[in-house]
């Protein structure tokens, strides 16, 4: 008996955790599939996820709090970093299903002004991109409230707080919501979502590849 259970301890493969920080809207809508296809070609793969949003997650990463970061903020240029492009994604206007904008469209430079927004993730994505884009009709936009969360900013829109700009949301979470998207790539460009890890990784660069791959495929089909 004392011989088979040494036998099964010692063909026990050992169990490591893999450490990932990101978006919230990431770790409720994308990234559960992702791990679920890692882990089954590493089944020893202990996941940890740690909601990270704006540009907390390459913090992190930086301060080797976790092992990879997936991130709607561009990393600054950096020789200690890889970084693998998943998608490209559009910045869109998120109104309310019935504001004016969704039944008439409109003319940024007569319409924008005096329009609330929801300033989102300011030092990473939404606001920036907002100010830049109407910076070129002369207008500051005055913000209603401010959040890093994508859903609270969703659910912002919604209660008729003011309109946001935004990379194109996905489907599954504007699902019973009453709002309307509006792509804007032209007039506010996009946003690129990024896998980055530490170019000194104690991972082993095969999983790492499998990630990026699987993160990319995953990408193409679902944002």
């Amino acid at each position: 008996r004392d011989k088979l259970v040494t036998g099964v301890q010692t063909c026990a493969l050992p169990i490591f955790p893999l450490r990932i920080g990101c978006p919230s809207i990431i770790s409720s809508h994308y990234l559960p599939l992702l791990i679920r296809e890692v882990v089954e070609k590493y089944p020893t793969l202990l996941p940890r996820i740690f909601e990270a949003d704006g540009r907390h997650a390459i913090s992190m990463l930086m301060e080797n709090e976790v092992d990879a970061a997936i991130t709607f903020a561009a990393p600054t240029q950096n020789k200690s970093l890889h970084v693998v492009k998943l998608a490209k994604i559009p910045m869109a206007l998120v109104v309310p299903e019935r504001h004016r904008f969704a039944v008439r469209g409109f003319w940024p430079k007569s319409d924008f002004p005096g329009e609330r927004w929801i300033a989102l993730q300011e030092n990473s994505g939404g606001t920036m991109e907002l100010l830049a884009g109407l910076s070129q009709f002369g207008i500051t936009p005055e913000f209603s409230v401010s959040t890093n969360s994508i859903e609270a900013a969703l659910n912002y829109v919604e209660m008729g707080m003011g309109i946001a700009l935004m990379a194109r949301p996905p489907e599954s979470i504007l699902r019973d919501r009453k709002l309307a998207v509006l792509p804007q790539e032209e007039l506010f460009g996009s946003i690129q979502l990024s896998l980055v890890w530490l170019n000194s990784s104690a991972l082993e660069q095969n999983l790492l590849n499998h990630i990026a791959k699987t993160a990319r495929k995953l990408a193409e089909k679902i944002i």
